[in-house]
């Protein structure tokens, strides 16, 4: 990675962090200006260089967050604003060809790591100021039929499991329990995860505050016709520009809406730990 794309990845990452906590967007200027500015660095330093391989990592960087973002968009699982960030994050990186020049994964590695730390976190404070809804609906949740089914089931598991490992030798004890625990732990980390997003991630909006990407939790309707339908890509700005002018008309006032959590601080925390630490994947391999 060059220098000053280092210096201005950091820069870009600190204030679209500041903008997906206070308006869950990220402006599009923000991303673009790091891409253009990470491609354009990169070729001039490569002119300076004589040396092809600092564009070539940039484009290739580019191209794998182009590819991962695209992916992780129409799954549903990050918004435009995640997207575009990523595609910066690999122009500004870029990729290498050895396994001690792949900091655009390490990176990514990190960026995951401390994004699931961050929203449990993150889940646990929105648990805490909603506590009233939030037990009410864990115990609603936890009382479902195939919610009941499945916790029977691994406890049923996690039992089984313990009452073996008395037979077993010392490395197979540790393996059973260990999976049992994570099985024990995951369930209750999903349920835990479910009901927030049902009881402290659901609002109704004003039509006025969408932004690009929220997502509809349930179809918006006039007459019983349905105007616009739930996605898992969020409202396109088309989208909310419609709903705009059906506003002004008078014909629709807000909408129920489910929040994300500001994934993009992860982004950053993530970038720091790399600042930090650096390859830390040569000590592990």
């Amino acid at each position: 990675m060059i220098f000053i794309n280092g210096i201005f990845l950091g820069a870009i990452l600190f204030f679209a962090s500041i903008f997906d906590i206070k308006t869950r967007e990220v402006p599009d200027w923000l991303s673009y200006s790091l891409i253009y500015f990470s491609v354009a660095a990169s070729l001039i330093y490569s002119i300076i260089q004589a040396n092809y391989v600092y564009i070539l990592n940039s484009v290739l960087g580019l191209a794998a967050g182009f590819v991962l973002a695209i992916l992780l968009f129409y799954l549903g699982q990050w918004g435009g604003g995640d997207s575009k960030l990523l595609m910066g994050l690999g122009s500004s990186i870029g990729i290498g060809f050895s396994l001690a020049n792949i900091d655009f994964f390490v990176i990514l590695i990190n960026i995951f790591i401390v994004g699931f730390l961050y929203g449990f976190i993150y889940s646990v404070m929105l648990a805490l100021k909603h506590r009233k809804k939030f037990s009410e609906g864990f115990k609603n949740k936890i009382r479902t039929k195939p919610t009941l089914f499945l916790r029977r089931t691994v406890i049923i598991i996690v039992f089984l499991g313990i009452m073996a490992s008395f037979f077993l030798p010392l490395y197979l004890k540790i393996f059973t329990i260990g999976f049992t625990g994570i099985l024990f732990f995951i369930f209750y980390l999903w349920i835990f995860t479910q009901v927030i997003e049902e009881t402290c991630m659901i609002k109704k909006t004003d039509i006025n505050k969408l932004t690009i990407g929220d997502w509809l939790v349930e179809p918006v309707k006039i007459r019983n016709k349905i105007i616009i339908g739930k996605s898992k890509t969020g409202l396109t700005k088309k989208q909310v520009d419609e709903l705009r002018l059906l506003s002004k008309k008078g014909k629709i006032k807000k909408v129920i809406i489910k929040e994300g959590i500001p994934f993009i601080p992860s982004f950053f925390i993530g970038y720091l730990v790399f600042i930090a630490y650096g390859n830390w994947m040569l000590f592990v391999f």
